[in-house]
């Protein structure tokens, strides 16, 4: 986790950071740089709060996800935890 923090710390967009990104998805540097305009990285903090927390928003994505799986007797918002983001 604390590579990944770091790696994403210094994600700062810059074109040659999207050029390494475009050249390793095969893709036109102008495609990736409109596709990647609003991408974010949440903070380690912001995972196991707004995103991993008890109301976070994966527990209501894995509420709803569990719906798609209605019967199938998978509790999504049960097994889809922060824990190992602590």
């Amino acid at each position: 986790l604390e590579v990944t923090h770091e790696a994403n710390t210094a994600w700062t967009a810059s074109d040659a950071q999207v050029k390494k990104v475009a050249a390793d998805a095969g893709m036109p540097f102008d495609m990736t740089k409109d596709q990647m305009a609003g991408f974010i990285f949440p903070t380690a903090e912001d995972q196991t709060t707004a995103y991993f927390g008890k109301d976070g928003i994966a527990a209501s994505a894995a509420t709803s996800l569990g719906l798609v799986f209605n019967g199938s007797g998978i509790e999504f918002d049960k097994v889809i935890t922060g824990e190992f983001l602590e």
